[in-house]
């Protein structure tokens, strides 16, 4: 059996920290055939290869490069009519070696997963390689701008779309920030005047199933079509059969506050989330309904139900669109602002709700705890993002823009008062620059530093800020303090990448596939990620990756989807445990850490991204799942050799030990926007 091994130097990546020649010679000692390029993933690397199975009568292939996370697609296609695809092994040299290891431990750790690879190969079997249908459907996970762009856009192709949303209206976030602007024109429009209509759309268009306050609880996916249990919980409303007339409303003596305002204003029990919401049928709070029967008595169309139950739904989709959107910072987590406990301590969203005509003062600028007109503003900008104490290093992205649009706003309608904005850094990229310096000329003032503290002093509130410009420590008295609140990823959008398997990244947004070569992909064939929740962004950004996704997703589904197996079988998974003590260099230890595809392998990637040194002890082995990890693989390793095993687990999956490899086998739980807690991991057992 000839098996030949390539090298990648990876524009340096690999190659500045490994040396390649040395590994090269220790190979080709043991008579492997053995080439070195410094881009193997460039149409000249993959013809370097693919010339070289058919020049040399190569029969198994070992790629050592990036993760294969990134490339691997890309070599199986290259040699696809050449070899079958299981007698390709990718050794990740680089996240697991050069980017994590001085240079001398990353060229012997490097030897040692090339070798385990190579005795891998030796002990491959083919495995078939299936191409089916594709599934025509198509299910996206979220109703805000984003995923209503990306609903509307397949079914006008001619694809059926299930849109699942967990509120009890489509629109998300963007139905509460009242107005929006536009870099091309200096001008605020109505922000329900843009999306009212697509949401109406979307509601009467015959290919799309709307499934309102709905969660997803699983998915499992079977021969490239996805299989999701949604939980559906009831409206107590009728849809279709409701006028929206109102006359339950009307009625009804239970007020609560309004989710839509934030709690500064009050609904009833059986409300419409706003005028324009989309299914347009009421919905009935039943923990805060008295069922008093008023409501019954009123409808005339005898739309109310209050018997209605939850019900478990089951659907198929070719394809997931993940549009869960993001959540806002809890701002009581940062005590020194006040927010919560002292009065007209505000949130931008707050303000917004405040500003717009159907808030809780009808858009006049008035504080809700006295209904006065507030003299002086002051804005605190990254409150709750660039933050290494509250856990949120990244910029939020469009806080500097809000904070821009309401001052502006704010001194065109109410040239009384003054707004002062607190900045460390205002981020006014591209066309946006225009807007920072209108906001200048209409006299909104700036101040370099971030706020310390807001105190209150004889009812007055006042913000401690250091100038970073002059040096001085300044205090500026303010009747409103309004904080622009950094974006987190949302309950949703973590819950559902846990079910997926998807990569996450800090703050738990989904992780794309590529940040430049497929941005609105995943590491998961068929499941697609736009908007926030990949990370923070404004609407047009949103809107225009929802039509990303789209293209993404009908090139998906146009043709054959490939099925390649990924099971690895027992002969191959010992072959690659004997390899790392095999062919292990001089001197240390070994820890085997047995990481899953989906999520544990992609923490060490992140790990590896971030270059967070770790031990070179540590050594890697990706298995299809846990679950696949036997007893009798346990004890192979250890009696190899290995000091420690290490399991990742996730998602409550849990593995029994046996007793008498308690302390040498670890279970830990992995999760991907917290790598570095697997780092740790690495560290105190490396």
């Amino acid at each position: 059996m000839k098996t030949g091994i390539f090298l990648c130097g990876c524009g340096g990546n690999i190659s500045d920290v490994i040396d390649l020649k040395e590994i090269k010679e220790i190979f080709e000692s043991e008579k492997f055939f053995v080439k070195i390029d410094e881009h193997l993933c460039s149409n000249q690397g993959c013809r370097l290869i693919v010339n070289s199975i058919k020049d040399y009568g190569l029969e198994r292939i070992v790629i050592a490069a990036c993760s294969p996370m990134i490339h691997e697609n890309r070599f199986k296609k290259a040699i696809a009519d050449l070899l079958n695809l299981n007698f390709l092994q990718i050794a990740n040299i680089r996240e697991q070696c050069g980017w994590v290891h001085p240079a001398d431990e990353a060229t012997r750790k490097a030897v040692a997963l090339i070798g385990a690879k190579v005795e891998r190969a030796k002990y491959a079997t083919p495995q078939k390689q299936e191409r089916i249908e594709p599934y025509r459907k198509v299910a996206v996970i979220g109703g805000g701008v984003s995923g209503i762009t990306a609903a509307l856009s397949l079914a006008k192709c001619g694809i059926e779309v299930d849109l699942i949303e967990q509120d009890a209206t489509i629109g998300g976030h963007m139905v509460q920030i009242g107005k929006v602007f536009s870099p091309d024109k200096i001008a605020i429009e109505c922000a329900l005047c843009s999306l009212a209509p697509i949401m109406s759309d979307l509601y009467n268009h015959p290919l799309i199933n709307l499934y309102d306050r709905s969660t997803l609880k699983e998915a499992t996916e079977s021969m490239g079509r996805f299989e999701l249990v949604i939980e559906r919980l009831p409206r107590y409303v009728i849809d279709r059969q409701c006028l929206e007339c109102g006359k339950c409303m009307y009625v009804c003596p239970v007020h609560v506050p309004d989710e839509c305002n934030l709690g500064m204003k009050m609904r009833r029990a059986i409300y419409i989330p706003f005028p324009q919401a989309i299914p347009p049928t009421f919905v009935v709070d039943i923990k805060a309904c008295i069922e008093c029967g008023k409501c019954i008595e009123a409808c005339e169309s005898g739309a109310i139900d209050l018997k209605m139950s939850k019900e478990e739904i089951k659907l198929n989709a070719g394809a997931i669109v993940v549009a869960t959107g993001y959540k806002r910072f809890d701002l009581e987590r940062i005590k020194e602002y006040g927010y919560g406990r002292l009065n007209n301590v505000i949130s931008q969203m707050e303000l917004a709700r405040i500003l717009a005509v159907n808030g809780p003062t009808q858009g006049e600028l008035l504080s809700i705890s006295d209904r006065k007109p507030p003299r002086r503003i002051t804005m605190i900008q990254c409150a709750g993002s660039r933050d290494e104490k509250v856990g949120n290093s990244y910029c939020s992205k469009i806080c500097c823009m809000i904070a821009l649009k309401h001052a502006s706003f704010i001194r065109e309608h109410f040239p009384e008062t003054e707004v002062v904005i607190s900045y460390t850094d205002m981020r006014t990229m591209g066309r946006f620059e225009e807007y920072y310096r209108y906001a200048q000329d209409l006299g909104v003032i700036f101040i370099r530093g971030r706020a310390s503290e807001v105190v209150e002093l004889d009812g007055t509130l006042a913000v401690r800020m250091e100038d970073t410009l002059s040096g001085d420590q300044i205090e500026v008295e303010s009747d409103m303090v309004v904080l622009s609140e950094g974006l987190e990823a949302s309950d949703g959008t973590i819950k559902v990448a846990e079910i997926l398997n998807l990569n996450q990244r800090e703050g738990g947004f989904i992780k794309e596939a590529h940040p430049k070569l497929r941005p609105v992909g995943t590491e998961r064939k068929g499941i697609y990620v736009c908007g926030c929740a990949n990370g923070p962004k404004d609407i047009t950004e949103s809107v225009i990756e929802a039509g990303a996704v789209s293209s993404e997703v009908i090139a998906h589904l146009t043709g054959k989807i490939e099925l390649n197996s990924k099971d690895i079988s027992d002969d191959e998974f010992l072959a690659e445990i004997n390899g790392h003590f095999q062919w292990k260099q001089e001197g240390g230890g070994v820890v085997l850490a047995l990481l899953d595809e989906q999520v544990g392998y992609r923490c060490a990637d992140n790990i590896g991204a971030k270059r967070l040194k770790y031990p070179a002890s540590i050594r890697i082995i990706m298995v299809p799942s846990i679950e696949t990890v036997k007893e009798e693989h346990l004890r192979y390793a250890l009696d190899k050799g290995a000091d420690r095993i290490i399991l990742g687990l996730h998602n409550g999956l849990d593995l029994e030990i046996p007793e008498d490899l308690e302390g040498r086998v670890i279970k830990e739980n992995v999760y991907t926007p917290h790598f570095r807690g697997l780092r740790d991991i690495f560290l105190n057992l490396g």
